[in-house]
């Protein structure tokens, strides 16, 4: 069976068309033991880390949190600044137009 030129483009294409703009998984748990300060997977033995670290991850892949978000973080502010600057993106999002 023989696949036909076009449609070997367009599975090929795919991926850039379905890219994610929010994180994925690792990036969230990843995001998570940054804000906990996590460098070492052993401290995730501690059932209270690993649950700060788990809540995290879950809550910014449910929410779902934006890469602006992990980025500003990243960058060196503060959990809850980072926060109320998405929570503020969040809601211009969902205003209606004027």
């Amino acid at each position: 069976m023989t696949i036909s030129r076009a449609a070997l483009a367009c599975f090929l294409l795919l991926p850039v068309g379905c890219s994610r703009k929010a994180p994925g998984p690792d990036d969230c748990h990843a995001f998570a033991r940054r804000v906990y300060q996590i460098t070492d997977r052993r401290a995730l033995a501690d059932p209270r880390v690993l649950g700060a670290v788990s809540d995290l991850t879950t809550k910014c892949l449910v929410t779902p949190f934006d890469r602006a978000l992990l980025r500003c973080v990243d960058e060196g502010a503060s959990l809850d600044d980072c926060l109320a600057e998405f929570e503020v993106r969040r809601a211009r999002a969902v205003e209606p137009p004027r």
